[in-house]
């Protein structure tokens, strides 16, 4: 009896040690803490003892350290290279792009001003964008270089355009361009004059500038401006133009606003222009 007693309580022993033991199975809740093998305790022995101390230079070199700064970062100081200078003309002018910020021709037009680079800019008068840039162009063209020359020339492509280029023409061919540009868009678009007719125009020509009626009918019915008209009209049509104002350059590059990115942004278009045609790279 004493040895089946004994048996029984080493079975008793056994079934305690198990991952089950009998306490789990009666209450399925209760979970086991996770048995720890001997080499992770090992490992959380290690973990659990002290750093090694450092040496103390070591030690007081750190602790002079700014907060945040490793000791890598002090040991290795960060190494900024200067760049060597690069010696040039002037500032680098923007490469523009053909068919983003320009367009060129399908068939160059001939210009109308031999051993120039010439800028053409086609407006109307009826035209509000062409007036706010008039200003803008007039400065522009107060630096020109003496190898470009400004050119205006009148978009036509419906009758009441056909009136204000021969007004235009007009007014070139009886001297008073010069004066008469400027006043003809602020009478257009600060008096809200339409200058539509022939008559109306007169009367302006003659209260503006002092012309004699009959004087402003002879020059205003003329062949030459009539001629200066059609090759206006054809001109405009060459230009494959898509409104106004727009700036052909020596007769083979259109730059508008629309592509260039504004007024301004023309003129620097043109500016690279001329200066890549006076260089030969196109």
């Amino acid at each position: 009896m004493r040895t089946i007693a004994v048996l029984f309580s080493f079975i008793l022993i056994l079934a305690a040690c198990s991952p089950e033991n009998q306490e789990a199975k009666n209450n399925p809740e209760v979970k086991q803490a996770p048995q720890t093998s001997n080499a992770e305790a090992k490992i959380e022995q290690e973990q659990a003892q002290e750093p090694p101390q450092k040496p103390e230079a070591v030690q007081q070199e750190q602790d002079q350290q700014p907060a945040g700064q490793t000791q890598e970062s002090v040991s290795k100081p960060e190494v900024v290279e200067t760049p060597t200078p690069v010696a040039t003309a002037g500032p680098v002018a923007k490469a523009y792009v053909v068919g983003t910020d320009y367009d060129v021709l399908e068939e160059p037009v001939g210009t109308i001003t031999p051993g120039k680079i010439e800028v053409t800019e086609v407006f109307w008068y009826g035209c509000g964008h062409c007036f706010s840039f008039e200003p803008i162009l007039n400065a522009w063209s107060e630096n020109l270089a003496s190898d470009v020359e400004l050119v205006k020339s009148p978009a036509i492509w419906r009758p009441n355009m056909e009136v204000h280029a021969r007004m235009f023409y007009t007014a070139k061919s009886l001297g008073i361009l010069a004066k008469a540009h400027s006043k003809i868009f602020e009478a257009m678009h600060h008096k809200r004059m339409p200058m539509a007719t022939q008559e109306e125009i007169r009367e302006f020509f003659n209260t503006e500038f002092g012309i004699a009626p009959d004087k402003f009918d002879s020059v205003y019915t003329s062949f030459a401006v009539d001629s200066q008209v059609q090759q206006a009209g054809a001109r405009a049509r060459s230009f494959m133009i898509t409104g106004t104002p727009e700036i052909i350059v020596d007769g083979r590059f259109r730059v508008t606003a629309k592509k260039a990115g504004g007024q301004e942004q023309m003129l620097e278009v043109t500016d690279y222009l001329t200066k890549q045609i006076r260089d030969k790279n196109i």
